[in-house]
């Protein structure tokens, strides 16, 4: 059986990805979720995501991958 693909999401200033991240895990993404950019960093070590969901930089509530 294959593994599902890995979404490291990067919620570093608390602005909702976790919220889109319940959701992308509810279709059979496996997520981990980062707080900081320390642990964005331990997860890259540990492994390589598929795609890394970052919070916005720019106002707007774009998503930036």
């Amino acid at each position: 059986m294959q593994q599902a693909p890995l979404i490291l999401v990067c919620d570093h200033r608390g602005e909702g990805l976790a919220e889109t991240a319940l959701a992308l895990e509810a279709s059979g993404w496996k997520i981990v979720l980062s707080g900081s950019l320390r642990q964005t960093l331990e997860s890259l070590a540990r492994g390589e995501p598929a795609l890394a969901m970052i919070d916005p930089l720019a106002a707007g509530g774009a998503l930036e991958l």
